[in-house]
């Protein structure tokens, strides 16, 4: 039996441990070099180092390190002295060969439901799972197959268990004809027949509350072979709760009052983990050691340092997940995977790409071509992409963008790596892109470097594992492998500058800190559990040797409890619980800061689960609000919108002078860079080039035929579309086409019936302000008024036309629905804004076919004046017609010339204050909060008014 050694729990931890590996220290060096000491983690371990050469530097000495290992390395020396088993990437693809080879109805129980495609990420996923389960069972020194003959025949998840075997066996025997050496056998062969380095006489297992069967299997048997084993816990002399292997006993610790003293201080309750990292740096100014249970508190408490000037270490590191290297190769993974044109984008978006791709280019510039190129063509692949941009130039360009050639070159470097048989073109690529990176210190030097060298070592692990075990894997493959054996990899930067540390939960009893302040006392941290767990539910992990949530509980307990009673005569804990999680998910208090005398329980209870009054009592974090009020600036008085108007942009006036400043001065719109569907725009404007294209084509715009009509429109829709958006298009994309062939379908009805009865195309898409036949500019109040007319058509038999606007929104709007509105009860609106119609109030809302008719009727032989209305052509095909506005007489023309004349004088004089109401459809309602007036200061819109008002 090992020999147990109480150190007394009057002082930390660390001190003990030091003050006992010392006990027998005289004079001269301190060699403990015989030693192997076993600690809970690697942080403690290096704290224990650094406290020994302390110890020796206080006595003007020197120390000889013992061997200082965590639990799971006490088979690495047995380990290699046997042949060398498979490294990840090799049992990895040996599974997935496995896998992907065996006969599904051999294994009904685990596969009752075929996987959709077994290909490579099917098996990828399904083998590192099974890889994961046999980790887990190493634990309790058991493979599958030995797992499933100690569950036995009974058992209610047998079937399942034997076809696990199944699997595992086929692998085992894969690695075998590979000459290759399971993993998890030698290591539990290891533990059978452990060996320590040359020399070494003791093993001492300093603080380890929960060591694995497997270890304690190792240690055992070395015992059996001499080895002194010497199992050193921090409880007092007179504290039997701990076991022979120092693992405290679940029938003690999850039950026993936990005293902490001061609870009512020393316990608070916070709102979410960024209050936590406030608390922690707040305790870390008060010279306070800060530790947490929940990993999530370090990312806020590093942002709250920084932005208070202090600096605080994270010893666990920074996840290699979110370096910019796997950045990089993930996209380009999915980017092989999918060839998708938003994987392209983000690319393009990182700086050594876009250098590689064309040296000395503007990455603005070459993003803004991008955007305007995606709204235009919406490509769906990088395929697409390079295709289209070929010959495409950005609006007012009259040379092509560099933008193809970048696609180009993005997609040669992916059919490189596609035909690549190796990682070879993968580390060339590299090279190429980071071959003259700078760096902003030589922290971050060395953590790339570190990056860098991880990736390399997986793809090449990866690449070699691959031809040994026969997989196929090209450079996706390598990619996404490389990829898994890193999901967990981590970075660690050093603590060059000495800054105080962030602990872990298993790292605080190796804190020597009077004062410690701890967060992350939740349910599901501290105490640690394992729920959910498909294979191994924790009614079974008992029966596998395996550890339970009792256990985990017991530990907690132990750790909290020792935490506490080596600083109550010295010292302090604070513990700190959050009411919910980053994303806002509820959370719960630790149950171990329940553990308290019964008197107290319900006056704890309270605080830990406030009840209304408690919450409202609670002072509460101010509401939302704005930092600061956005203040639009002045116009130039040179803008556009003092010299030119179109006919649409009256409406926008009308509507809201302010959003229409947004709009029209400003240039604001709303923008989607990743849209995969026409808006509203795109989907009019490509049923008005096909329109157009029919009144252009001599034999089919004046003609009755229907069915030659609906022809010429389907093709010309899919030809447009062609050269528009590519022929691989997105879903969406295929909907809205197939919308617009319908609608065309049925239009084709209407044209050829407006044919037989007479009307004939006489001009179409009509730009002014200068109008055909007529060179003299639209002019309203010296302002020159811009538009497109859809089509003017003219009777053949009289002298009459009519102004045809056609529509394709949602719901087709009567004309005069479209331009007026009913105005009730007491209103501001004026004078000049309002219209009589049919003897009732109106408003006007729009002016677009009072003006056209206005300015039709200017053109030559118009003696009869100008209709005006809409072909509507909504998505319902029963409601697609032609709506004139007989209505439309001459006087409310004149009224429509009057608003327009007053909306032209109130934009010069700056009246763009104040904003309409809310709006049914606000493009801008992201800008503003709480309302548009409380998030906008229009000073100087408003300076701007006056200046205006005194010219």
């Amino acid at each position: 039996m090992p020999r147990l050694t109480h150190l007394s729990r009057s002082q930390p931890l660390l001190p003990a441990v030091v003050e006992h590996l010392c006990a027998a220290w005289k004079k001269g060096a301190l060699d403990l070099s015989q030693l192997v000491a076993i600690v809970p983690t690697a942080e403690a371990g290096r704290r224990l180092r650094e406290a020994l050469v302390e110890r020796a530097a206080a006595r003007r000495t020197a120390v000889l390190s013992p061997h200082i290992i965590t639990p799971e390395l006490i088979t690495t020396w047995a380990i290699q002295e046997m042949p060398v088993p498979a490294t990840p990437a090799e049992e990895l693809l040996t599974w997935m060969n496995v896998l992907t080879d065996v006969p599904l109805e051999e294994c009904p129980a685990l596969f009752p439901v075929p996987p959709v495609s077994r290909d490579a990420a099917w098996a990828r996923g399904t083998a590192a799972e099974l890889l994961r389960l046999r980790h887990r069972l190493e634990e309790g020194g058991r493979n599958i197959a030995e797992a499933e003959r100690t569950l036995g025949p009974g058992h209610i998840e047998a079937a399942r268990w034997r076809d696990l075997a199944r699997v595992e066996t086929r692998a085992l025997t894969a690695l075998r004809h590979a000459g290759l050496h399971d993993p998890l056998a030698a290591r539990i062969n290891a533990a059978a027949r452990p060996v320590l380095p040359p020399g070494v006489t003791r093993v001492v297992v300093l603080a380890v509350p929960d060591p694995v069967h497997l270890v304690i299997v190792a240690l055992e048997n070395l015992e059996l072979a001499g080895v002194a084993v010497e199992i050193v816990v921090h409880a007092d002399q007179s504290d039997s709760s701990c076991g022979t292997w120092g693992r405290p006993s679940p029938d003690h610790w999850s039950t026993c009052p936990i005293d902490i003293p001061h609870s009512t201080e020393r316990i608070r309750l916070v709102a979410r983990p960024e209050d936590e990292a406030a608390a922690l740096l707040a305790a870390l100014q008060e010279n306070a050691a800060i530790g947490s249970a929940d990993p999530s508190v370090a990312a806020p408490l590093l942002d709250a340092a920084a932005r208070a000037g202090t600096a605080v270490f994270d010893p666990n590191g920074q996840p290699l997940a979110a370096h910019e290297i796997t950045w990089l190769l993930t996209t380009f993974t999915s980017l092989l995977r999918t060839d998708s044109a938003t994987e392209a984008v983000r690319l393009l978006r990182i700086p050594e790409v876009l250098r590689a791709a064309h040296p000395g280019i503007s990455a603005a510039a070459l993003l803004r071509d991008w955007d305007e190129f995606h709204q235009q063509h919406l490509p769906r692949t990088l395929t697409d992409a390079a295709g289209l941009s070929q010959h495409w130039k950005p609006r007012r360009s009259e040379t092509p963008s560099p933008l193809h050639s970048v696609l180009a070159w993005l997609r040669e470097q992916c059919r490189t790596l596609r035909r690549a048989a190796d990682g070879a073109p993968l580390h060339a690529l590299l090279d190429t892109l980071y071959a003259e990176k700078s760096f902003a210190s030589e922290t971050a030097r060395a953590l790339f470097l570190d990056a860098l060298e991880l990736w390399q070592e997986a793809l090449d692990s990866t690449a070699q594992a691959a031809a040994r075990t026969g997989f196929a894997a090209d450079a996706l493959t390598l990619l996404e492998t490389a990829a898994h054996l890193l999901r967990d990899a981590r970075l660690y930067p050093d603590n060059a500058a000495a800054a105080p540390e962030l602990s872990g939960w298993l790292e605080l009893p190796w804190q020597d800190a009077p004062h410690l302040c701890i967060a992350g006392l939740n349910e599901g941290l501290a105490p640690d559990g394992v729920t959910g767990d498909p294979w191994l539910p924790d009614s079974i992990r008992a029966l596998l040797d395996l550890k339970t949530n009792a256990i985990r509980l017991a530990r907690d307990s132990f750790l909290l409890t020792t935490l506490i009673e080596s600083r109550r005569a010295h010292g302090s804990v604070t513990l700190l619980a959050a009411r919910e999680s980053s994303d806002g998910d509820p959370l719960k208090p630790s149950r171990l800061l329940l553990r308290c005398p019964d008197e107290e329980l319900a006056a704890r209870a309270l605080r830990l689960f406030p009840d209304g009054e408690m919450e409202a009592a609670r002072p509460s974090p101010p509401s939302w609000h704005r930092a600061w009020l956005l203040r639009p600036p002045a116009p130039d008085a040179e803008a556009t919108v003092f010299q030119k108007l179109s006919v649409t942009q009256f409406a926008d006036y009308l509507a809201c002078p302010f959003r229409f400043y947004l709009k029209h001065v400003l240039r604001m719109e709303p923008f989607d860079a990743a849209r995969d569907e026409m808006d509203p725009r795109d989907f009019g404007s490509l049923i008005h080039d096909t329109l157009q294209a029919l009144h252009e084509n001599e034999a089919m715009r004046d003609s009755a035929d229907e069915p030659a009509i609906a022809a010429f429109l389907d093709e010309t829709i899919q030809s447009l579309t062609t050269r528009r958006y590519g022929r691989d298009v997105a879903l969406p994309l295929v909907v809205q086409l197939e919308s617009a062939r319908n609608r065309l379908r049925k239009l084709a009805e209407i044209h050829a019936a407006e044919r037989a009865a007479g009307w004939r195309v006489e001009h179409t898409e009509v730009s002014f302000p200068e109008l055909p036949e007529n060179k003299e500019p639209v002019m309203i109040e010296d302002m020159l008024i811009g538009g497109r007319i859809d089509l003017i058509e003219r009777r053949a038999d009289t002298a009459q036309r009519r102004v045809i606007d056609y529509k394709t929104s949602a719901k087709g709007a009567k004309p005069f629905e479209a331009h007026l509105k009913k105005v009730t009860g007491h209103h501001d609106y004026p004078a000049w804004q309002l219209c009589d119609y049919e003897g009732k109030p109106h408003r006007w809302i729009n002016l677009q076919l009072p003006l056209y008719a206005s300015i039709v009727s200017r053109l030559p032989g118009n003696s009869d004046g100008a209709l005006a209305g809409y072909i509507n052509m909504p998505p319902a095909l029963s409601e697609t017609a032609v709506n004139m506005w007989p209505e439309l007489t001459d006087a409310m023309i004149r009224s429509a010339l009057d608003c327009a004349r007053g909306v032209i004088r109130s934009i010069r004089a700056g009246i763009f204050w104040p904003p309409a109401p809310r709006m049914e459809y606000d493009d801008y309602e992201p800008l503003w909060y709480g309302g548009l007036e409380e998030s906008f200061d229009p000073a100087l819109l408003e300076k701007f008014r006056a200046l205006q008002s005194a010219k």
